[in-house]
């Protein structure tokens, strides 16, 4: 067969997954390939890039990515509230408000935004006329980043939330994966100034591809009731997720703060693993929390809303198991031969590859959103946080500081997590009813998957 045949029966693949109603059995194992391939994309990019540019650059452009994590938390709560309420209204068949939600969603995630680019830009100018080139390309960084977390991500990609949708968010995801992986020439040719124009592209590309295939085509429009609406459901989502999401983020600014850019930057090799792992837990709390939401709504039972992620989350783990007992093995290898400066941070990665394993667990925690069930939720959170620090007080006491021990805290917070949410949920299982519903002559697919 010919390259030319090969790409137009791939064109043609997409076309069929774009245009024809699609099963969810073809949806899940359309990503979970798109998963697994990014994860290896992801891998090579980051061996590439730790290769060209040494621990000290890597981690001053990584510190930058820290100030875009805290910037984010802006979004107060609207993203949360819409990812709940359009699937919810969708199910109930209430286009209108759905759609209106949408619009302010797209009307608050456009201005956040757009006041980071703007801020990036005039950050640019400063540190220009000082003559801090790099902090220059930073604060471009910063800017383009923090819009494309705040209105790609949280707000367009939250559209998605169909079979047919999740096919597009795949290839999506796909796209982004090569863009990434052929972008690292800009790297070779320009080390860190080369990242920061790759971080540019990576969110032109993102932003063309989900703005062009995004299932509801809504412009930005202010609502104050709306809006106040989203908030109330979103904002109690929101509180609870960051106390979770926080603590990564503080990971890496102590890392910085204990042992600087280099520490930083040595750290990456984990980051790089321990974002592969995860693209194939995203890719499933993705595609099951709409349509958990939408079951929630035409009247699933709790333990039905666990069924829909389940069978997804066990072949997740086996894989990545496999993965990661391959990795543990050739990784350090690889490190030693293809670039040596990151030797030292072989241990951390090692130990991610397990944690990303246990990470999967996590994803049954989207049901406390569905059910609004948020302060167990932040309890289980608190819980995790509460045992992450323990363990690295314990760790730090019994073996002294070393980047390991962060990937093995992380892990001990998962397990904790989990054995709080177990015992949340075989109480729901006996005190939550499912919600009432006018019964309709069409059965949905979220509730065919789960009988």
């Amino acid at each position: 067969m010919s390259l030319a045949q090969t790409i137009a029966n791939k064109y043609l693949m997409l076309r069929t997954l774009f245009t024809k109603k699609a099963s969810s059995g073809k949806t899940v194992a359309f990503m979970g390939f798109s998963s697994i391939f990014n994860s290896v994309m992801l891998m090579a990019s980051g061996i590439l890039v730790a290769r060209w540019i040494l621990p000290e650059s890597l981690g001053l452009f990584n510190s930058f990515n820290i100030i875009t994590s805290y910037i984010i938390l802006v979004q107060a709560g609207v993203p949360s509230g819409l990812s709940r309420e359009l699937p919810f209204f969708m199910g109930r068949n209430e286009v209108s408000k759905a759609e209106e939600m949408a619009a302010v969603s797209n009307y608050w995630g456009l201005m956040l935004g757009g006041i980071c680019m703007v801020l990036g830009i005039l950050g640019c100018i400063y540190f220009l006329f000082t003559k801090n080139y790099e902090y220059a390309a930073g604060s471009l960084v910063i800017g383009v980043t923090s819009f494309q977390a705040l209105y790609i991500t949280k707000y367009i990609k939250v559209l998605y939330r169909s079979n047919n949708d999740f096919n597009k968010l795949s290839a999506i995801e796909i796209i982004g994966a090569v863009t990434a992986f052929a972008s690292i020439v800009f790297v070779w040719k320009f080390g860190f100034y080369g990242l920061c124009m790759r971080a540019g592209l990576l969110c032109i590309v993102d932003f063309y591809f989900a703005f062009k295939w995004r299932p509801l085509k809504v412009g930005p429009r202010w609502n104050k009731k709306s809006f106040i609406a989203i908030m109330k459901v979103g904002m109690p989502i929101y509180w609870v997720a960051n106390v979770y999401g926080l603590m990564p983020i503080f990971q890496r600014t102590a890392i910085l703060s204990l042992g600087g850019t280099k520490s930083l930057g040595l750290f990456t090799l984990s980051v790089v693993v321990d974002n592969a792992m995860g693209v194939l837990k995203n890719a499933i709390s993705s595609n099951s929390f709409p349509k958990m939401a939408a079951a929630w709504a035409k009247g699933a039972s709790f333990m039905q809303l666990l069924k829909i992620p389940l069978k997804m989350i066990i072949f997740s783990i086996l894989i990545s198991a496999g993965i990661a007992a391959v990795g543990w093995q050739v990784l350090p290898f690889f490190v030693q031969k293809f670039f040596p400066n990151y030797f030292e941070g072989v241990p951390a990665a090692q130990w991610s590859l397990i944690a990303g394993c246990v990470g999967y667990i996590l994803v049954f925690s989207n049901v406390y959103m569905i059910i609004q069930k948020n302060v167990d939720r932040l309890f289980s959170f608190v819980t995790g946080i509460a045992a992450w620090l323990i363990s690295l007080f314990v760790l730090v006491k019994l073996n002294g500081y070393s980047l390991s021990i962060f990937p093995i805290s992380m892990m001990v917070a998962y397990i904790f997590i989990f054995l709080v949410d177990v015992l949340n949920f075989k109480r729901y299982s006996r005190t939550v009813a499912p919600l009432s519903f006018e019964a309709t002559p069409d059965i949905t697919d979220e509730l065919n998957d789960v009988k």
